[in-house]
């Protein structure tokens, strides 16, 4: 029998390195737009988990609290969400899954890792030239996001703020 005579901080990296590679690996699966659910933003129940963020007008979210209540915009639920899917298309590393009924839901990749993270965004008419809101971003993977979906949805709500 060969015996190697191996340091342990080289095993220990070489075992970090299999690991990493791993992680890395599940995290490049590929959603089909086809089978992606949007979410129920009424009954929404919440993973309680430090990587996710939600938005919902007041009384909206019936079985959840969210982290920030939504405003109401004086435009249309048509013109805001046009506007959303413009704001969308043009950040960078972003893939609509999915737009209809006024429902969004976008993959987000972050750009060292490609670690993914999902957005849904509900446009909801509340006269006919008012609209508000729901948004609730959440990473695949993991349990902490340094607040990556908290500053992703506080940046799209800057934005909105801006434009509106």
């Amino acid at each position: 029998m060969i015996k190697y005579n191996t340091p342990g901080w080289v095993r220990k990296l070489n075992a970090s390195i299999i690991i990493f590679g791993a992680v890395l690996m599940l995290n490049t699966s590929v959603l089909i737009p086809s089978q992606v659910k949007t979410i129920n933003f009424k009954d929404i129940k919440r993973r309680n988990r430090p990587n996710e963020y939600l938005v919902c007008p007041k009384d909206f979210c019936r079985r959840a609290i969210p982290d920030e209540l939504s405003e109401t915009y004086d435009v249309s639920s048509g013109e805001l969400f046009t506007w959303f899917i413009s704001l969308i298309e043009s950040m960078p590393r972003t893939t609509i899954l999915s737009k209809r009924n006024r429902h969004l839901v976008v993959e987000f990749r972050s750009k060292l890792f490609q670690f993914s993270d999902l957005v849904d965004v509900l446009v909801i008419p509340v006269e006919a030239d008012r609209s508000t809101l729901a948004i609730y971003s959440r990473s695949k993977l993991g349990y902490y996001d340094f607040n990556a979906n908290q500053k992703r949805v506080k940046e799209l709500l800057r934005r909105l703020d801006k434009y509106f």
